[in-house]
Parts: structure tokens; sequence; C-alpha cells
């Protein structure tokens, strides 16, 4: 069986490997005229500067992964494992002694729960200041999802992002050799270009600069739209299928990247990330430190600063020097003092995520699709490289089963 894939993205490229792993016959159509889709690298004297992902949580899955496409690991940091929250200064847990307790509590009350307060419409600001008290929602769960979505919590849809936590199966995880954070050699976008090599060596023919309409898709074999939520919309709208208009005129999200490159050797924090709520009143989402992390990776100490999304939506209407200069500012608040950087360096992602509003779960749950088309990306209910690998995963195995009671 022939299967069609219509973008070469993560998503696209996941699945591939995985149909060719089970001995299906794959082929790609890609717009654009490289693999990969967000994910990309810009390199550099300092080190790799990525425009999206600049790392992933590793399992046993990524693991296998690698170790398939022959793709290196960099070397990971002794701070890679610590994360921080901004409250006055940065903490590894920000709450005090009585927030922590009314934290606690809420998460018991949520494990006696049965439908854990998860209605549909209802916010993540809602539900967050009922079950885990309002320092709780504020310096943990916003500020996580701020930082994962880059969203606004008052308008994030509560059981489109924690449903797919709370109901997922307790199965025998093979634990992998690292745990934590990783990356490949050399930045992400080795990862996609990996992919793409292995899936050409295994005969699958990815066709670059091919933009495919609604009329040119065959639904006499199975179809994989794997591009982005406006992208998917237009097709599906081409087809016929109510949502599609829906899903062309979602909300999404603007990014950037903010590289701030430094001589001096001395990192502005302990770990390897900081997240920023948005009661504190910072320019940016939050800040990575690449040589913290990855430290073989990086010539100098380069910090990425991340802005944009929803609670900044002109970010990419302004310049560079405007743009640099919102993360400058962020940076003195931390250090006491103005550094200058070596180098500074913007990159940009126009729509890159999709706001995950009670209006898109509503989307999502009405979709109706004719078989032998099927959907994936990061609109669907999961951002990440690692939600992205399962869904992967899911749709081979969906398929394998379609054929199977085709032919019973």
């Amino acid at each position: 069986m022939k299967i069609t894939i219509i973008g070469a993205g993560i998503s696209g490229l996941l699945s591939a490997y995985y149909l060719v792993k089970r001995g299906y016959e794959v082929e790609i159509f890609e717009e654009s005229n490289r693999a990969g889709g967000l994910i990309k690298t810009m390199g550099s004297p300092y080190g790799p500067m990525d425009y999206a992902a600049s790392s992933l949580v590793n399992s046993a899955d990524f693991e296998a992964l690698f170790d398939d496409i022959k793709l290196e690991m960099a070397q990971i940091g002794k701070l890679a494992k610590v994360k921080n929250i901004y409250r006055g200064s940065m903490k590894r847990w920000p709450l005090n002694i009585v927030e922590t307790i009314r934290f606690v509590a809420g998460v018991i009350k949520l494990k006696r729960s049965k439908d854990k307060g998860l209605n549909k419409g209802r916010t993540i600001d809602d539900w967050g200041k009922q079950y885990l008290g309002k320092s709780g929602h504020r310096y943990l769960l916003e500020t996580f999802l701020q930082g994962v979505y880059a969203g606004d919590g008052k308008k994030m849809s509560a059981s489109l992002i924690l449903s797919p936590i709370f109901n997922r199966k307790k199965a025998k995880k093979i634990k992998p050799k690292v745990k934590g954070s990783i990356m490949p050699s050399f930045g992400m976008e080795q990862l996609t270009e990996r992919l793409a090599k292995y899936l050409q060596k295994n005969d699958v023919k990815i066709h670059y600069s091919s933009k495919v309409n609604a009329n040119d898709i065959d639904l006499s074999r199975p179809t994989i739209i794997a591009t982005s939520a406006p992208a998917a919309g237009t097709l599906l709208k081409g087809m016929g299928i109510e949502a599609g208009e829906k899903l062309v005129k979602h909300d999404m999200l603007d990014l950037a990247s903010v590289h701030l490159v430094f001589n001096e050797d001395k990192p502005l924090f302990k770990g390897f990330g900081c997240l920023f709520p948005v009661s504190e009143g910072f320019n940016c989402l939050g800040i990575l430190a690449g040589k913290n992390g990855f430290p073989k990776e990086y010539s100098q100490p380069v910090e990425r600063w991340i802005i944009g999304g929803a609670h900044n939506r002109n970010i990419l209407l302004q310049n560079d020097e405007d743009i640099i200069d919102l993360a400058l500012s962020d940076r003195k608040r931390i250090a006491g003092i103005e550094e200058k950087p070596i180098a500074s360096i913007v990159l940009r992602r126009s729509q890159s995520l999709p706001h995950y509003t009670p209006e898109l779960e509503e989307i999502i749950d009405n979709i109706k699709l004719p078989p032998n088309l099927h959907l994936i990306g990061n609109y669907l209910g999961g951002i990440g490289l690692s939600a992205i690998l399962k869904e992967s995963q899911k749709l081979a195995v969906n398929i394998e089963d379609k054929k199977r009671r085709s032919i019973e």
C-alpha cells in the first residue's frame, strides 16, 4: 500500500519513518525547498542557534530513533536538569510553605476526582485557581503553559491541554539511558536532516517545492496532512470539509528568539532555563542558557530569550534592534548591571503555534474526515516533539489496523 504525506516538517517526517518501519511505501510532498518546517538551525561561530525547539525531552523512543538514523546526541552539561521560575529572583521552587501546602492539597484532590474538573469551555485560569490556588496557578501552571504554549491562560482551554495528561494510560515504559533534555550535536535541524536522508535511503520520495491543492488529493489511498493548522485548513476547506474554514481563521501565535552572545564564561544564572510568570512583568517568556545545558556545542555563553505569543501580539512588527532591546532590558533586571553582548541575533517564527483555546477544541472535536484522510500536527492536542513522536506512532498503528480490518 502506498501512502501520501503532505508536508515534510517534523510531523510528516516522523509519520513517514514509522510507516516505513512497518513496510509501507511512502511519498512526501513539501511546498518549500527543504525538510523540517519550523525546525531550523542557524550555524554560528558561537554554536547552534535554533528557530524553534532547541532541545527535546528524551525517551527510549528517541534513543532508538537516534540510533537508527545514526544521529549523535550532544553531551549534556551538569546544569541541564536545573530549571528555574522567576519570582523576585530565580528559584527552583517559587512557592512559600503556605502556598505549597495549598498546591499539594489541590493535587491530592485532583487524584481523587474522576472528571478532574475539565469541563468543555473552561479556561486554564479558572481551573488552575480552583485546584492549585492562586499562587500555584500563577507561578507554576500558568507559567509552565505560557512557556510551552505561549498562550494566554485566560483564553486557553483546560480540557484541551490537560485531558491528555490526566488520561494518559499507565503503561510500563522503557527507561531511557539519558534522562532529561537532549539535543542532537550541531542543533535540532540535524534531526530533520537525518530523518529525511534515512527516508530517502529507504525509497521514500520527497518532492520539494511541490504545492498540493485540495483537488490533487487522491483518497483512493491513505493520505496524511502534516502541515500547519492554516495550511491544513485550506486543504480541508477545498475538499468541502466544514471545519477547514474555521481552522484557516484560527488564532496563531508569533514568536521570536533573541540570541545574545557574551565574552565572559560566567553564566547569568545556574541552570539551563528560566520561565517568567506573566505577573512579573517581563518582556520575554523565558530564557535558555545553551552552554549550561550543552557545553561542548557552544564556544561562548549563548542566551536564548523567547519573546512573543499571546501577550505580545506585535512582536514581529518590530525591528531587530527593538526586539534585542526588550531582551536586554529583561537581562539587566536579572543581572543588576547592563552588559553589552558581542553578538545579538534575532530569529523569527511567524504563526509558530496555534492558540489552544476552547474554539480550537471545538474545531478538533467536530472535524469529520473521509476514509483514508488523516491529520497530524501541533494543533491537534500536543505541542512538543515528544507528543508529535507519540502521535506519529499511533497514526502508523491506526493505518495498519484499518488495513488489517479491510483484508478481514
